[in-house]
């Protein structure tokens, strides 16, 4: 064997076992991949489940909003019908306290004179004392409850003041849409079945809007025409209002069904019901998703 050869020979012996080096490092390079992809895949699906998880607490929290509204409202109405019974009884026990202090001045100016004559009738006195200790303590007990009433409405005003201004809100609107309600009805009574089942098809197939904030009003007419639910809402697009927007129909704490929207205005709105949970009647509330 010449040296061309056993040089030949060394230089495939060192490219053999670089070959095998590289192997093993691209076969272990390939399985550390492969369990960093399982990884990302398993958290991944991790995320993906927290977010269903979420989206299903905002729901509740949502209803449960709604019924926390309604309960502070009712709350706030009994500790009102509360406040004018103990402020009635604090005038009947005033008027007693008065009647009492009278009576005592009068007793007074007879144990005055009575005294002069040497005839003081210490008895009586305190009799009449006594009395009028056990009035002052019924005053001053209901003053106690009266203030402690007025400490608890105090507390529950933060909490009311969105229930009351979206109420004074919707009374407005009402209000406000009094005069373009018949122009509106005008418009969907003339729509022909044709148009009806045009805006139907079209509602059914475009993807819903899901609102940003959410937006409540309520319904102010309910039309059924030929197996279908149109109805017609308070809010519009100045409250922020899209069409293929959905809304959820509740009645209190009572979820009655879901409104998708096909046409909206500056101030309305009017949609199907394409899920009902329960007859729906102008009064119901309406409330949007929460993107």
């Amino acid at each position: 064997m010449n040296l061309l050869t056993k040089v030949f020979v060394v230089v495939v012996a060192l490219l053999s076992v670089l070959l095998v080096a590289l192997t093993v490092s691209f076969v272990a390079n390939t399985e550390n991949y492969k369990e960093k992809a399982n990884e990302y895949k398993g958290e991944k699906l991790a995320a993906q489940n927290r977010v269903t998880i979420l989206q299903d607490e905002v729901a509740k929290l949502n209803t449960e909003k709604a019924a926390d509204a309604i309960a502070i409202s009712n709350e706030n109405a009994e500790l009102k019908a509360t406040i004018v019974q103990l402020r009635g009884t604090l005038a009947t026990e005033q008027m007693n306290g008065q009647k009492l202090e009278a009576d005592l001045a009068s007793m007074k100016a007879s144990v005055d004179r009575m005294s002069a004559t040497g005839k003081l009738n210490v008895t009586l006195l305190e009799k009449v004392n006594g009395e009028l200790n056990v009035s002052r303590g019924k005053l001053v007990g209901t003053e106690q409850k009266l203030a402690e009433a007025l400490d608890k409405i105090n507390e529950l005003k933060t909490e009311n003041e969105g229930v009351i201004r979206q109420l004074y809100q919707n009374k407005e609107q009402v209000v406000a849409l009094k005069g373009e309600l018949d122009k509106l009805n005008g418009g969907i009574a003339t729509l022909s079945d044709e148009q009806k089942s045009m805006i139907f098809a079209a509602m059914e197939g475009t993807a819903k809007v899901v609102s940003e904030v959410q937006i409540a009003g309520e319904i102010v007419q309910v039309v059924e025409d030929s197996g279908v639910t149109l109805v017609q809402l308070n809010v519009g697009q100045s409250d922020g209002v899209k069409e293929n927007m959905e809304f959820i129909v509740h009645r209190g704490a009572d979820y009655l069904g879901t409104i998708v929207v096909s046409k909206v205005d500056a101030s309305q709105a009017a949609g199907q019901l394409t899920e009902a949970n329960g007859a729906i009647t102008v009064g119901d509330n309406v409330m949007s998703g929460i993107n």
